[in-house]
């Protein structure tokens, strides 16, 4: 950011987050993330979590409340994971964070995007864990990953009438506390009825649903976002061996 330098944008980004080190180190070319968002009570506003990370990122102060740290105590593979924390939001907020973000991507109407990750809830229930947007549209829209006050899963289109793909496959799910569970998303982009959304959690589908994934025709997905991405209570959240790619699952119903 503000480097004047021209980056690459793709349709595929992998994180397994070894050898980073610290939150510093990851933002950057090496590890493709180009941001992070810690939102709490403290820092509830845009410009107020926006200060924190430039005195976090130049001038190395420390998080306060909302944290997001390398651990070596828990990972799914190699040594490292990410490890993010929010405390609950203050009955003013919306909703607290703790993420990284990469704005990296493109990806378009028609076009398969589908996502990879392990993740490890720690402690609480956080309300979404992995977001694709768009940054060029004011609010920032997209499709995220959430989960309902039951725990079962669900994709939510975050525009206009926020239509809501809900678990229509498999048992009832709700994710565990304290165990890795892997996470597959695959959607067919489209901001009609004939987009394709598609989850996967320890292999078992929970949802098929055609309908709307994309805010307008022309959007961009261009904004990744992984960890705490949206709380209400406190949370605490490991995330492993993120990837993005443009190829359906092989056990997807479309190509």
């Amino acid at each position: 950011h503000g480097t004047g330098k021209e980056h690459e944008v793709k349709k595929a980004f992998r994180a397994d987050f070894e050898g980073a080190g610290t939150l510093q180190n990851l933002i950057g070319e090496r590890f493709g993330f180009t941001s992070f968002v810690l939102q709490s009570p403290a820092y509830p506003t845009v410009k107020d979590y926006v200060d924190l990370r430039t005195k976090i990122l130049k001038h190395g102060a420390g998080q306060l409340e909302n944290r997001i740290e390398l651990s070596n105590h828990q990972a799914k593979g190699g040594k490292t994971s990410l490890r993010a924390l929010s405390v609950a939001k203050s009955p003013s907020m919306v909703c607290a964070k703790a993420h990284l973000e990469s704005e990296l991507l493109h990806f378009q109407k028609s076009d398969h995007y589908t996502f990879r990750a392990w993740y490890l809830i720690e402690s609480g229930m956080p309300y979404t864990i992995a977001d694709i947007k768009s940054s060029w549209i004011e609010g920032t829209p997209g499709l995220r990953l959430r989960f309902e006050d039951t725990g079962s899963p669900s994709l939510e289109l975050k525009w206009a009438d926020k239509p809501v793909y809900r678990q229509n496959l498999g048992r009832p799910y709700s994710p565990p506390r304290g165990k890795w569970f892997h996470v597959v998303i695959h959607l067919k982009l489209s901001e009609k009825e004939d987009g394709v959304n598609e989850l996967w959690i320890d292999g078992q589908q929970l949802i098929r649903s055609k309908g709307r994934n994309l805010p307008l025709a022309g959007a961009l997905y261009n904004h990744l976002e992984v960890g705490v991405t949206a709380t209400h209570g406190p949370a605490v959240v490991l995330v492993d061996d993120v990837e993005v790619g443009s190829t359906p699952p092989s056990f997807s119903q479309t190509q």
